[in-house]
């Protein structure tokens, strides 16, 4: 997803306008504004958002313009000092226009909402002389503008640092000693830094981490490691990676799932470490992100990793996709684990922070489903299907579609009033007749819901 224009003037306004979008919050919360008719209103309070559980660039749906563009709505729970991001989006397509007001601008009524930074989501490392403090997740950290400040408790040395427009931290050092203790305060503007009580304290690791290796599944003998020599990802982003002789197709459908819609989202699983070894992120459901540090070796035979492989992107294979799989297997345990099989929806979490919807296409109608992924398609989200098990296997005789498989679903298109869905095999081949290259195809709506259980988004 690319980065989206936020509308900011100087200290934040209770009413702005650019074009497509204006719009007045009041005191007590209510937004009324024009944009384009029929257009999707969305707000997301940021100021509250470090609590919650949505990524920066996710709002919520308050309200419709009608056919003269005009809307109002109420915006729950919002209180004087709140920063809202007002989002606009057409029917089906991602957020174009975004501006940010402030409730209560003038701070009339004060600020009950007091600043706060979720310690979870801010990653400590150390070099063996500083600290680098620096945002861990794709979720706000703390409220917009508000001011953090890190202490060395041991030396009373401390830095500050001005959250960004979408709540997220700077990367920042502070020298320090292994297993210092960092204390954080922050304040929005309205009271003192000196004056604001702590929030908690983080640790200073120790200089480095080992990185993990997980173990080859036992049936794979003779196997070596051999390093990876591509680029992590090509500048033109990432390309689709490939399962290997592993049932673990969730992971390689997922992973090509975020990469086809949010290359950022790839690049934030991702940290290169000075030490030559990586950080991978994961983001577990109501828990706090799991970082695995990996190096640049996998299991491989006859100078060929026997795992899941880097996707080309211009010619060149890229070496992302293994690290993650790598890390994944780290994460649940080893090869052997991830190989018994996973949710294809819990892997799209996992890598994304959001939340993942499941539709069910043997409950639901060809409509509703289609516009779960028109709702998908439009939000820039990531989505994939999951087919029945193998006990179907008659469902799939002929079709060029495998039961007990994870796909990605790459996107959709209406074609002469066929309503297409565009798929990915994660073996980058092994597709219907008429397939693409990279295990890429599409096949009508219909046929989709027959043969596709369930539709994750997330």
């Amino acid at each position: 997803m690319p980065p989206m224009p936020v509308l900011r003037q100087g200290p934040l306004p209770a009413s702005a306008r650019t074009q497509g979008l204006s719009a007045t919050v009041d005191t007590g919360g209510t937004l009324v504004g024009e944009a384009s008719p029929n257009a999707i209103i969305e707000v997301h309070n940021l100021s509250e958002a470090p609590t919650g559980s949505r990524v920066v660039e996710d709002g919520v749906e308050i309200a419709r313009a009608g056919a003269d563009g005009r809307f109002q709505a109420k915006v729950t729970g919002a209180l004087p000092g709140d920063v809202l991001q007002v989002q606009v989006r057409e029917p089906g397509k991602p957020v174009t226009t975004a501006i940010q007001l402030r409730v209560d601008a003038s701070r009339s009524q004060g600020d009950p909402r007091a600043a706060f930074v979720n310690l979870s989501r801010v990653g400590a490392s150390f070099d063996g002389q500083a600290v680098e403090l620096s945002t861990r997740t794709r979720q706000p950290v703390t409220e917009p503008d508000a001011t953090v400040r890190f202490t060395n408790t041991r030396t009373k040395a401390f830095v500050d640092v001005v959250a960004d427009p979408l709540g997220r931290l700077p990367a920042t050092s502070l020298a320090a000693n292994a297993g210092d203790q960092i204390d954080v305060r922050v304040s929005d503007g309205t009271v003192a830094l000196d004056t604001v009580p702590s929030l908690g304290t983080i640790t200073v690791p120790t200089t480095s981490t080992a990185p993990v290796q997980p173990a080859h599944q036992k049936k794979d003998y003779g196997l070596q490691l051999l390093a990876l020599n591509g680029p992590l990802i090509q500048p033109s982003g990432p390309g689709y990676g490939r399962q290997g002789s592993i049932g673990n197709c969730p992971v390689p459908a997922a992973a090509a799932a975020v990469a086809a819609v949010d290359p950022d989202a790839v690049r934030n699983l991702i940290k290169e470490n000075k030490d030559g070894t990586y950080t991978v992120t994961f983001h577990p459901a109501n828990k706090p992100p799991v970082e695995i540090v990996v190096d640049n070796q996998v299991w491989g035979r006859g100078g060929r990793p026997t795992y899941g492989t880097g996707g080309s992107s211009n010619g060149v294979v890229e070496s992302w996709f293994p690290l993650v799989e790598k890390a994944y297997a780290a994460y649940v345990g080893d090869y052997e684990i991830l190989g018994a099989g996973t949710s294809v929806g819990t892997v799209l979490s996992e890598m994304t922070g959001r939340a993942t919807t499941a539709t069910f296409t043997n409950v639901t109608s060809l409509d509703d489903v289609w516009r779960e992924l028109q709702r998908g398609a439009g939000n820039a989200l990531a989505m994939a299907g999951g087919t029945y098990g193998s006990s179907e296997q008659s469902r799939y005789r002929g079709s060029g579609v495998y039961a007990n498989h994870a796909y990605s679903v790459m996107g959709i298109e209406e074609q002469n009033g066929r309503r297409l869905v565009t798929l990915r095999n994660p073996w980058g081949s092994g597709t219907p007749s008429g397939g693409m290259p990279d295990g890429i195809f599409q096949m009508k709506l219909e046929d989709f819901c027959h043969l596709f259980q369930v539709l994750n988004v997330s």
